[in-house]
């Protein structure tokens, strides 16, 4: 009751509270000040993944990328192919890593056939 009654007080429901919290918002209080609210709280979509498969979009976000590059990646060779689970594609995380880490790394010396041409 403390809760409802304290979120009333500075405007709008728990549920938006928490949402406003999660995106680093600030609120006014009924007096002027403004109450700025901790960065505690994180939308649920960037906070590791719990589970071990991973829909299309949990797995680019895993890995850092946008859906649509994820795709091409998985078409080249980069990513890893989905598991079937009956009608569902599901990314294994440890192949995810697997492959993440097999990625070549700025610097690891893969030369720039353009760096010869510019010179």
């Amino acid at each position: 009751m403390a809760r409802a009654n304290r979120a009333n007080a500075v405007g709008g429901s728990i549920t938006h509270l928490k949402w406003l919290i999660a995106l680093g918002a600030r609120r006014r209080r009924p007096h002027g000040a403004i109450l700025w609210m901790s960065n505690d709280l994180k939308p649920r979509s960037i906070l590791p993944p719990q589970a071990r498969g991973l829909c299309r979009e949990q797995a680019a976000a895993y890995v850092g990328v946008s859906p649509g590059l994820f795709d091409a990646m998985v078409k080249d060779g980069r990513m890893p192919q989905p598991k079937r689970i009956n009608a569902r594609r599901v990314w294994d995380i440890r192949q995810l890593d697997t492959a993440f880490d097999a990625l070549p790394s700025e610097g690891d010396g893969a030369a720039n056939p353009w760096d010869s041409a510019a010179a």
